[in-house]
């Protein structure tokens, strides 16, 4: 690291380890003595090297100490430089907004409030919600993000909204967040479906974890969906003989079987076939047969 020495780097020398201090008031004498400007270079100790290395680090990448979310007389701010890691080297600092949207139930206004302040300072779209009935009233099978809710609320209960969610087709993941959690309930929520269940004095490390961790599942199920919508786009635009084709040509019968079947010619089931694998972009018998279980294609209709 190439180094100036200049009149006012009092205050800056103070900050550094004495071995690297010392190098530089040494540098700082030898360029005024010859009055010159040109640049220096001094090669430091390892040890001071070192020193210097770790200490800009944590200037640059200060971590916070793990805390309650909030406890009596707790902050309801993310620290400066607090990162969320969403993996492959990626970070949520700076980007407001998108890491997705947490829709925020809880019957208490305070908390509410305060752990909204708390997910938006963090990067997270926030939805507050005061009764699970709110937040039944505003969202459907196409919102994205996820749910943090208390479990104990007038009314509809966390664990009531899990199953209300789930039964109408919701596909919201859930993270508990409760102040008077049990056993029985934290084992009930986990086994219909939730991302976590925390109490409220977890740790603003656990709680950013957890959502993190609703929010990729929330992105995979998307993606999920969406390919399922693609393929039963291009299922629609077969004819309907070349559905009738399609289907026994995943359940392994033959051409000539086919023909038989159908009462057509070979060669004209292999026409099919051709037309079928060019609208679907699939060549192979096992991943048309795939296709068709995904998409549920032929699960009403029995097996000729």
């Amino acid at each position: 690291m190439a180094l100036r020495a200049e009149a006012n780097t009092g205050d800056f020398l103070a900050t550094l380890p004495f071995g690297a201090a010392s190098h530089l008031v040494l540098l700082q004498h030898s360029e005024h003595s010859t009055r010159t400007s040109r640049r220096v270079t001094p090669r430091l100790p390892t040890r001071t090297r070192a020193c210097a290395t770790t200490l800009r680090g944590r200037l640059r990448s200060p971590r916070p100490a793990a805390d309650p979310v909030f406890a009596t007389g707790g902050v309801d701010t993310a620290p400066a430089g607090f990162m969320i890691s969403l993996g492959k080297g990626r970070s949520a600092e700076g980007h407001l907004g998108m890491l997705g949207t947490v829709h925020l139930v809880d019957d208490d206004p305070a908390f509410l409030a305060a752990m909204s302040r708390f997910l938006r300072s963090a990067g997270f779209l926030v939805v507050a919600c005061d009764s699970a009935a709110n937040l039944l009233s505003q969202v459907s099978a196409q919102t994205r993000g996820c749910v943090v809710a208390d479990l104990d609320m007038p009314g509809v209960s966390g664990l009531e909204l899990q199953a209300l969610l789930a039964h109408s087709d919701i596909a919201l993941p859930v993270v508990f967040l409760t102040g008077h959690g049990d056993i029985p309930s934290s084992v009930r929520a986990m086994r219909e479906g939730a991302v976590d269940f925390l109490e409220k004095l977890a740790s603003r490390e656990q709680l950013l974890a957890a959502i993190a961790r609703a929010l990729a599942r929330d992105a995979q199920m998307h993606a999920e969906r969406v390919r399922l919508e693609e393929r039963r786009r291009r299922l629609a635009a077969l004819t309907e003989r070349e559905r009738e084709v399609f289907a026994l040509v995943v359940r392994g019968k033959m051409n000539k079987q086919i023909a038989a079947m159908l009462g057509i010619h070979e060669r004209t089931v292999k026409l099919h076939r051709t037309a079928i694998t060019g609208k679907l972009g699939v060549h192979a018998v096992a991943r048309l047969a795939v296709l068709a279980s995904e998409a549920r294609l032929f699960e009403t209709q029995p097996p000729p």
